[in-house]
């Protein structure tokens, strides 16, 4: 997440030593849109004259238009990663800093602060904050009695668990009051303070009260069932797993030929003294590199899966929409082998032996946690349901 704590006191030393809190968070930068546009030109930009440069220092020979595709595709690769790297720092934020003390919460950016102090505090409400079809945090909005104050309150990273309760905001909620649970008893105090002297009869028990009786509400002869209590979600919830190995061989051989592809119209376009068929080229080569763009972006991105529980099943939908679902009853195992990547355990390789057949299914770590044991995979779900 974002939030980073620097320093915290417990809530059961706070009447002693004084409730402080401090850390630090992120919010987008304020020409944020710009920059994302211009990395993306300088990316499209600077495959086009990495091409140019490397097809004018190469011979127009056959021979070499071998090396010249894999000059490409190298060149290629290392600019849009050095691209992806510059966006993704981007896309970080600027960082604030907040400290949060027994009457006030302090933010701080370089050199401008802002106090809130508690007492002030009118409301704190909460919209989501989209990249594309992905939330990246919160649009915070802080209303005062002096005036209302908007932040953009992002996370590190998307999967994070993004909840108002994990945000620097949180504190000014909980220390102003607004959390404070109901009165249950402040509704029916201020029902019996309003009533008139005929419900003060009825409420007294001296008269029957009066039954209002709709047809459309309780029809006859219709029996109402209670919903069961199987029924009911217990969990749900997402994770991801890797590319397949067909998809991780086949895309780098797409993006090989793509680049060799490549290499042929642009080689073309500079030797045609006819304008048309060069700009035909052109395009064409543009095109050739959105689908290297494409390809990569797909190579380096992970399927969802959904999955949902209750007290008989465990579901789970895969990103094509198809709905596998798990019967308690049928499984007898549950068994986990570490999936490593380039010699790195990143998640489970998760075995469910069931009485007709085993399935299998490979799950990922949450990204922005390093490891997590088996028991916080939501297959240890079915391992609880179990009969032993």
């Amino acid at each position: 997440m974002a939030l980073t704590t620097l320093q915290v006191r417990s809530s059961e030393f706070d009447e002693r030593f004084g409730y402080e809190t401090s850390g630090s968070f992120h919010c987008p930068y304020s020409m944020e849109k710009f920059y994302i546009g211009l990395v993306v030109f300088l990316a499209v930009g600077g495959c086009v004259g990495l091409d140019i440069f490397l097809i004018s220092s190469f011979p127009p020979d056959l021979k070499v238009l071998i090396f010249l595709a894999l000059a490409l595709l190298v060149g290629f690769a290392v600019w849009l990663l050095l691209c992806f790297i510059a966006l993704r720092l981007l896309l970080k934020g600027s960082e604030y800093y907040y400290k949060a003390d027994e009457a006030k919460l302090t933010i701080f950016h370089g050199p401008q602060t802002q106090d809130f102090f508690y007492i002030n505090i009118m409301d704190v409400r909460y919209e989501p904050l989209m990249l594309l079809k992905w939330q990246r945090g919160f649009v915070v909005t802080v209303v005062t009695r002096k005036g209302t104050h908007t932040f953009k309150y992002i996370y590190d990273n998307i999967h994070a668990r993004m909840a108002p309760e994990n945000t620097p905001f949180f504190i000014l909620e909980d220390r102003a009051g607004l959390r404070k649970a109901a009165d249950p008893d402040l509704y029916f105090r201020r029902m019996r303070e309003q009533q008139t002297e005929r419900e003060e009869v009825i409420e007294s028990g001296k008269t029957e009260r009066p039954i209002k009786y709709d047809e459309r509400l309780h029809p006859d002869n219709i029996e109402i069932k209670p919903i069961s209590e199987d029924k009911f979600i217990i969990a749900k919830g997402t994770f991801f797993s890797p590319q397949t190995l067909a998809k991780i061989i086949l895309l780098p051989i797409a993006i090989v030929v793509c680049g060799v592809i490549l290499a042929i119209f642009v080689n073309e376009a500079l030797l045609s003294t006819e304008m048309i068929l060069g700009i035909g080229y052109s395009a064409l080569s543009i095109l050739l590199i959105g689908i290297i763009v494409v390809c990569i972006s797909f190579l380096i991105s992970y399927p969802e899966y959904k999955y949902e529980a209750d007290s008989l099943e465990f579901r789970i939908t895969d990103p094509k929409g198809k709905c596998n679902a798990i019967y308690y009853i049928d499984v007898t195992e549950v068994k986990y082998s570490p999936l490593k990547q380039l010699g790195i355990q990143r998640g489970y390789k998760v075995e469910i032996i069931t009485k007709y057949r085993t399935i299998t299914y490979n799950w990922l770590f949450l990204k922005n946690r390093k490891f997590q044991k088996a028991s916080e995979t939501p297959f240890h779900i079915i391992e609880e349901h179990i009969e032993k």
